[in-house]
């Protein structure tokens, strides 16, 4: 399955996808995407820092979001307004970021993204 046709019957969660996909291929011009039953994983260099999915319908944790971004980070930050940290392992954070259909990626969480992706980068030096 493809990402187009994962969230084809949700406009609003294939138009905030495709805009945080592209926003995202912008700055990692050799990233990748595969889709993982409802999720969809972006890897660079085959190594996956960042994981795309939709609440479930009549989930208001992410209140009115129609898509949240995952990834990790060996350390904790405050988290953003609509974030949600869950410590995964003694060394490791996972942030879950609802994404408003209207705003994208703000400069907050695609500063954390990005030291998701030198992360994986460092771990594979």
């Amino acid at each position: 399955m493809s990402a187009k046709n994962l969230f084809a019957d949700e406009p609003a969660v294939h138009d905030a996808f495709f805009a945080v996909w592209n926003k995202i291929r912008s700055i990692y011009t050799e990233a990748e995407l595969e889709v993982f039953e409802e999720t969809v994983v972006i890897k660079d260099n085959n190594r996956p820092f960042c994981w795309i999915w939709a609440p479930a319908p009549g989930n208001d944790t992410y209140e009115d979001c129609p898509i949240v971004v995952s990834f990790g980070l060996n350390y904790k930050v405050q988290p953003h307004r609509l974030c949600r940290c869950v410590q995964a392992a003694p060394d490791r954070w996972m942030y879950h970021c609802g994404i408003e259909k209207d705003l994208g990626l703000c400069d907050t969480v695609l500063s954390l993204i990005d030291r998701a992706h030198k992360d994986k980068v460092d771990e594979t030096s």
